[in-house]
């Protein structure tokens, strides 16, 4: 039996994934969309009972594809964005690894596998934080799935992994998150040229950043931060640790 805690924990993550998914040009229903105005309690119960619905578990019904909004010409963070699946895993990750035989790579790829077929890009949900190593299986698990081509920028099959904690709250509302841009390759050449720079010299922006993983920031988006006082530009990097 999951306890209110955790359920109220889980519905945060779904309302700000849901918001993620809008904030990256997504197409989002209605019916998720009206759900971001709700108490997180309810939320949870919205969940509970289409999994029982649909004869499913509860991170199967939290989980979900979404679409490009196909009346987004241009979205605000600059990149058409490409067809995103959401998973959510419902067990721990260590306490999958104690009590099964079943690997964390084995249930990861499991899910991986399930939306590969439908979705270049993949969002894992998961309770708590991974490590390293932990982090580096999925990616290797994305790599298989994608029949070897390999997970990440330039691959078949981008694996995003982020967890409840860090789901808890809308980073880019937060009254001290300056506002942040994704450039356009246009306007990185422009910028490069104008300011005689090369990227590579550029301060960096990891994609574990709470707006890198917020806006889908990824290796080698170019990124401007604008202050009240001050624009600065960085480049973003991929983060293993």
């Amino acid at each position: 039996m999951l306890g209110g805690t955790y359920l109220r924990g889980l519905a945060l993550a779904k309302q700000t994934q849901i918001r993620m998914m809008a904030d990256r040009g997504h197409a989002v229903p209605e019916d998720e969309r009206a759900l971001l105005v709700q108490d997180p309690d309810a939320v949870a119960a919205h969940y509970a009972v289409a999994a029982q619905r649909h004869g499913c578990s509860l991170a199967e019904a939290l989980g979900g594809i979404y679409e490009p909004a196909a009346a987004a010409t241009e979205p605000p963070q600059g990149n058409l964005p490409e067809r995103t699946a959401v998973a959510f895993l419902d067990m721990l990750w260590d306490d999958c690894k104690r009590r099964s035989k079943m690997s964390s790579t084995d249930q990861v790829k499991t899910v991986i596998d399930a939306v590969a077929r439908r979705a270049r890009n993949i969002m894992i949900v998961v309770p708590s934080a991974l490590t390293p190593e932990a982090k580096r299986e999925i990616v290797e698990a994305g790599a298989a799935a994608a029949g070897g081509a390999g997970a990440g920028p330039g691959g078949n099959i981008y694996v995003q992994v982020v967890t409840h904690k860090e789901l808890s709250f809308v980073a880019v509302d937060h009254v001290h998150t300056p506002k942040h841009e994704r450039l356009s390759d246009t306007a990185v050449e422009a910028l490069m040229r104008d300011c005689n720079l090369h990227a590579t010299l550029l301060p960096l922006l990891p994609d574990s950043d709470a707006v890198s993983v917020h806006y889908d920031y990824r290796e080698g988006d170019v990124i401007k931060v604008t202050r009240p006082h001050s624009v600065q530009y960085r480049i973003v990097r991929r983060d293993m640790s």
